[in-house]
């Protein structure tokens, strides 16, 4: 999928010294721009809604300010994969009507924490979420309006991201 936008936020608590957890929602938009060896290209627009539970371990090897965790998360999710683009140097462009593909969605994660006051906390954080399935549904609509053959696309949605927040 390539580059996203991410919107999120989310409400935890500490359950002790070392464990705490929250509820986050999230909304990732990314846009499909790729093509396959025969030079056909294709757009789209995906977007992934998120409802997580996470849980994290704090203090890992803790030495001076720094505050490192490790967490895991689990939760629904609903992908939607807009209008599917296929432009063909020879038969020209077609279009496929898109799909949504609800699911469950898991991550892990790291990263460490630094304390700006004794309430606030600044999170830098690395997380693996796979957010499912996406899909679109069959046939392909020519520029002159014939239905091309066409089985839909499917794939998994997953992600790398590196973060930063605030804890308070």
């Amino acid at each position: 999928m390539g580059k996203a936008f991410i919107l999120g936020g989310g409400v935890g608590y500490r359950f002790a010294k070392d464990m705490r957890g929250d509820v986050t929602l999230g909304y990732r938009g990314y846009k499909l721009d790729a093509s396959d060896g025969a030079g056909t290209q294709f757009k789209a627009n995906v977007t992934s809604t998120t409802v997580m539970a996470n849980f994290y371990y704090e203090n890992i090897a803790a030495s001076g300010p720094w505050s490192p965790y490790i967490g895991a998360g689990l939760g629904l999710t609903q992908n939607k994969f807009g209008d599917l683009t296929a432009n063909d140097p020879v038969s020209g462009s077609a279009d496929a009507p898109g799909g949504t593909k609800s699911g469950i969605a898991w991550a892990l994660m790291a990263g460490f924490g630094v304390p700006l006051s004794k309430e606030r906390t600044l999170d830098f954080g690395y997380r693996y979420i796979d957010l499912g399935k996406i899909e679109t549904t069959g046939n392909l609509v020519d520029s002159a309006g014939n239905v091309v053959p066409y089985e839909g696309a499917t794939g998994k949605l997953r992600a790398h991201e590196l973060f930063v927040g605030v804890r308070f």
